[in-house]
């Protein structure tokens, strides 16, 4: 299980440690001999528990721990590990600046779900959320690890008990590097560090509900956007989220002279990391968005795709709906670019 992190329910039948900082806990975890866990959350034990996959004699919860449940605006944003879901989704600022995170965390799961489950917990777990995975990597955060080494990066100040954490590890490495285990036994994630955004840079995570994907598995793409305009386009924002069709999306796009200064496109897959496409991304930057170069986004795309499928009737839908997916996410960001002090419209919009 990738950070020994596990989530926290019925804990009766194990011995239940509370430690009151983070020098406690990575302390008590480093003289454990037996299988234990840190614990944040709620909503992952018991499933493991019943599919026999743990049988933790220890648990330290991380619940009562200061500052990991916190969410701090500093250079960026600062998500602790203990934020749940919930406080993700309702947050303004990350609503209105990282807004892909903002669409992962309030369709995940019900809103009892969302009120327990945390940020690290649905990260750090043995079956990591493909969609907070994914939306979390279009900000290409760092890793903030508490643990006993000495502090090794700009932001590794900070104090907790006495006790100045450990290290900070890209993201991409932490989630994706599997070579071997990113955390050492008694480590654990503090925050999740994302850098600050350029100016007109917007986000957007459109996923298949589970309802609509029945057996497939789900498919999510998530689209991180930079763009430039030289026009005031404050008076024009309903006429083009007023549009149905692509191609005048795309056409209006170009008369008004918007290009696409950087973009990530990334299309999230259930049990394998999250597929980036690259030669998209070249295709759009630094030039202005019209119809033919949004065709081209979509034929690099579903050739990038090519390799990793097969001819079946699944590869054929699942190249349709990453169609259908990247179509929208694109959309989605480059309007919350463009307007990005409006409200965030439905996915039904596009």
């Amino acid at each position: 299980m990738k950070g020994n992190i596990i989530e926290e329910d019925e804990l009766s039948t194990y011995e239940l440690h509370t430690p009151r900082n983070i020098k406690e806990a990575v302390e008590l975890m480093s003289r454990i001999d037996e299988e234990a866990y840190y614990i944040s959350g709620g909503t992952k034990l018991i499933p493991l528990i019943s599919q026999n996959k743990v049988a933790p004699k220890h648990l330290i919860s991380l619940k009562d721990v200061p500052d990991l449940g916190s969410i701090k605006r500093e250079k960026g944003l600062r998500l602790g590990s203990g934020v749940t879901l919930f406080d993700v989704a309702r947050d303004e600022f990350i609503r209105l600046r990282y807004t892909a995170l903002f669409d992962a965390a309030n369709e995940l799961g019900s809103r009892e779900t969302r009120k327990i489950a945390t940020l690290g917990g649905s990260i750090c777990g043995a079956v990591p959320s493909m969609h907070l995975v994914c939306s979390l990597l279009l900000f290409d955060p760092d890793v903030a690890i508490a643990g006993m080494d000495p502090p090794t990066h700009q932001y590794g100040t900070g104090v907790q008990g006495g006790f100045l954490y450990g290290r900070f590890m890209g993201i991409e490495k932490f989630i994706l590097d599997g070579e071997q285990p990113p955390l050492k036994k008694q480590e654990f994630v503090k925050e999740f560090v994302l850098p600050p955004l350029w100016e007109k840079t917007g986000s957007a995570y459109v996923k298949v509900s589970q309802k609509k994907a029945k057996d497939l598995g789900l498919l999510a793409a998530g689209v991180r956007m930079r763009v430039s305009v030289d026009e005031d386009l404050s008076q024009s924002r309903n006429a083009f989220a007023g549009m149905s069709d692509m191609s005048d999306i795309f056409f209006a796009l170009e008369n008004w002279k918007v290009k696409c200064e950087e973009s990530l496109i990334l299309l999230a897959r259930p049990s394998e990391p999250p597929m980036r496409f690259r030669n998209a991304e070249d295709t759009l930057k630094g030039n202005v968005f019209c119809p033919r170069a949004f065709e081209e986004v979509l034929g690099t795309v579903l050739a990038d795709m090519a390799p990793v499928t097969g001819t079946t009737a699944e590869t054929w839908y699942r190249k349709e709906i990453a169609k259908i997916l990247v179509s929208r996410a694109l959309v989605k960001a480059i309007d919350r670019a463009l307007w990005p002090d409006q409200k965030v419209r439905p996915e039904s919009s596009w």
